[in-house]
């Protein structure tokens, strides 16, 4: 998925990142294992996917993307430490600065 986007940096196509987005929100989603944390994370995902597509229009590709495979660097390394609360206190980080990436916007 990262080679995905690092190749989209010439191009800008929101539905290709938002497609990758969510493939990345599958992995955490299955890395979880908690269909209530699951439930939780896909809800406030659609809340802000919507936010984040009318970003789009005003917001900045580029940081937009680097923000996506930041997000999926530390992603990793969380998962890959098998530490469970790390990553979730990962995931909360990531959420809060989406949200005030997309606030910064509005």
């Amino acid at each position: 998925l990262k080679a995905e986007c690092e190749q989209m940096t010439d191009e800008i196509d929101h539905t290709t990142l938002a497609a990758i987005d969510k493939k990345l929100r599958a992995i955490v989603y299955h890395a979880a294992d908690n269909d209530i944390l699951t439930e939780i994370s896909d809800f406030l995902y659609s809340l802000t996917q919507r936010l984040w597509s009318l970003m789009f229009k005003k917001g900045n590709w580029e940081g937009e993307l680097k923000a996506i495979i930041h997000e999926m660097d530390l992603t990793h390394q969380a998962l890959s430490k098998g530490d469970p609360q790390a990553a979730g206190d990962t995931r909360r980080r990531l959420l809060d600065e989406h949200v005030q990436r997309i606030k910064g916007h509005f």
